[in-house]
């Protein structure tokens, strides 16, 4: 197995579009099932996923608990005068401790050979540096004075007086990620992703009072996410993130902020808010570095500390645009990635999917027709076998306008790399 690395030069990713071709074979996922369990403690790092992609450092997270434990003890007098102890429990913040967190990420969740992804599914991880601020999102106990005196109920609620704080900080103590698995990914077929983002702008959201209100109402600042697998556009609650229900149908914010939008409470609404700064981008893998840290956790299962994510699979086409995004919902901008395959009288070829569907084949496009719709070339461009083997990046980073080769820019192979033919086509 071998891995591609650029260590070098990939700017800001905060808007971005890119396009890939791949395909997984079914011992690939079977592979990387039976390596993960089918739990998981403190920051997911690929667990049960098949990279495609991974990008940017892994970085630390503050990890708290909050435990139910004694904090004092009543002491309540019958009729006849005996004193009754009575210990009182409350919920206490304890730590923190450090943990390594997952890099970006965009690949596919097959899960684990006790609890597979049947079938498997895209999964997208994007690990900001960003740490968010909110309130009323958990609390502590800080205090408990007791209550010493006569009282008739021997067994009851706490008598005493609790001093508590707001934990939110802890809560939020490790960087945002937008992320979400959705979307069918048949084994042992070629698959086309079109993804793009754009982050600019932040995100925060809040609770509300009222039942069944909207995400979209408790939103504020939201990110934009688009996705075409197979040319087929995704929107709302396919979309592999959270998605601001009843909002843009592109429109997801960062886990942190979708399980507080809209969430309904009767008092101390719950906020959230983060600003992002650049995207960790580097080092850019294909599909991903041969070793991870992970956390072994703190409870069972106990995770080994690393994790070796890369499986045998098959890429081609991969182009990466830094900056600029790209709405899929237009046919236009797909074809510049991605057209029909024709017979010799002009029409499309068909072929059978495995839900027994008559589908278009298409094929890859010429890179010209990309670069010519997006007004730049891209930044990564792997364009034929021989230049996925060497890891030659022809794109913006890797090439002068006068194709003299940047050395900064090109990839570092790692391993075996292995050319094949035929070309990528959807129904192969």
């Amino acid at each position: 197995m071998g891995f591609l690395t650029l260590d070098s030069g990939l700017p800001n990713m905060n808007k971005a579009t890119i396009s890939v071709w791949f395909r997984i074979p079914t011992a690939a996922a079977e592979a990387r099932r039976a390596e993960s369990p089918g739990l998981y403690w403190d920051f997911d790092v690929m667990t049960g996923v098949v990279p495609l992609l991974v990008f940017g450092d892994q970085q630390t997270g503050q990890v708290y608990e909050w435990k139910n434990e004694q904090v004092g003890t009543d002491i309540r007098i019958d009729e006849g005068g005996v004193e009754h102890p009575q210990a009182i429990y409350g919920i206490v913040l304890h730590g923190p401790r450090t943990a390594p967190m997952p890099p970006s990420w965009i690949g596919v969740a097959v899960g684990s050979t006790a609890s597979p992804f049947d079938p498997p599914s895209l999964s997208l991880h994007l690990q900001t540096s960003d740490i968010a601020s909110g309130a009323n999102l958990s609390y502590s106990v800080v205090n408990y004075v007791p209550f010493v005196g006569p009282s008739p109920d021997i067994v009851g609620d706490p008598l005493g007086v609790f001093t508590t704080q707001d934990t939110s900080f802890a809560t939020l103590a490790a960087p945002v990620s937008i992320e979400g698995v959705s979307l069918d990914v048949d084994l042992d077929q070629w698959h086309h992703l079109l993804i793009s983002w754009d982050l600019q702008g932040g995100n925060d959201g809040h609770g509300t009072t009222e039942f069944g209100a909207s995400t979209a109402s408790s939103t504020g600042n939201f990110s934009l996410l688009w996705v075409a697998l197979d040319d087929e556009n995704k929107t709302e609650s396919d979309l592999p993130a959270y998605w601001v229900d009843g909002g843009d149908p592109n429109a997801v914010v960062c886990t942190e902020v979708g399980r507080v939008a809209g969430g309904h409470q009767e008092k101390d609404i719950h906020t959230v808010t983060v600003s992002f700064s650049d995207l960790p981008a580097i080092p850019l893998c294909i599909p991903a570095k041969e070793e991870y840290d992970q956390s072994p956790g703190v409870n069972e299962p106990v995770l080994p500390a690393t994790t070796e994510p890369v499986e045998r699979i098959e890429m081609a086409e991969l182009q990466i645009f830094c900056g600029v995004s790209l709405d899929t919902s237009s046919a236009i901008n797909r074809r510049a990635f991605v057209d029909y395959k024709l017979d010799e009288n002009g029409e499309r070829v068909k072929y059978i999917n495995s839900d027994g569907e008559e589908k278009d084949v298409m094929l890859p496009v010429d890179p010209d027709k990309a670069k010519e719709l997006m007004g730049r070339r891209p930044h990564v461009l792997l364009h034929g076998s021989s230049k996925w083997k060497e890891g030659r990046n022809t794109g913006s980073l890797g090439l002068e306008d006068d194709d003299a080769v940047l050395p900064s820019g090109q990839f570092t192979p790692t391993g075996t790399i292995t050319p094949y033919k035929p070309d990528p086509e959807l129904g192969k």
